[in-house]
């Protein structure tokens, strides 16, 4: 149990005071935060950069390599580790829509983004972006 373990501080320094008050040590994880970027401007490079990555480029193959469609959906979720804090944040819990078109390979023609932590999926149909909330239904 998480409670029950203590942190006795450093070794070199008493874990209780002279007077035989407990010092406590507080154990955060390390913090992220920044400008969030609520208009997703970022989000064309992010996602060029993305879709180098090794696992997407495999996706983009797969999905790519389906014979007699006409439409191709790709779908990512982009986690706050994945992707720059404001742009994870701005697609997370934003509610504008990205003002430019994704860089999309060729051989897709429908991307779905979605984050760690939001409601929101946002889809680029091949003309215009939507947000959509599936997880409200």
């Amino acid at each position: 149990n998480f409670q029950d373990r203590r942190q006795r501080g450093h070794p070199d320094v008493p874990s209780r005071t002279d007077d035989g008050i407990e010092r406590g040590v507080m154990v955060t994880p390390s913090a992220s935060g920044g400008a969030v970027d609520e208009e997703l401007e970022s989000l064309t490079a992010v996602l060029a950069e993305v879709f180098q990555v090794p696992s997407v480029a495999r996706r983009i193959n797969k999905v790519g390599s389906s014979p007699g469609v006409d439409e191709r959906h790709l779908f990512l979720i982009l986690s706050l580790d994945a992707v720059a804090f404001g742009t994870s944040y701005g697609l997370s819990f934003g509610s504008l829509l990205p003002n430019s078109p994704p860089p999309l390979p060729g051989s897709v023609t429908h991307l779905w983004l979605a984050s760690g932590y939001g409601r929101r999926v946002l889809l680029w149909d091949g003309d215009v972006w939507s947000q959509h909330y599936p997880y409200d239904q």
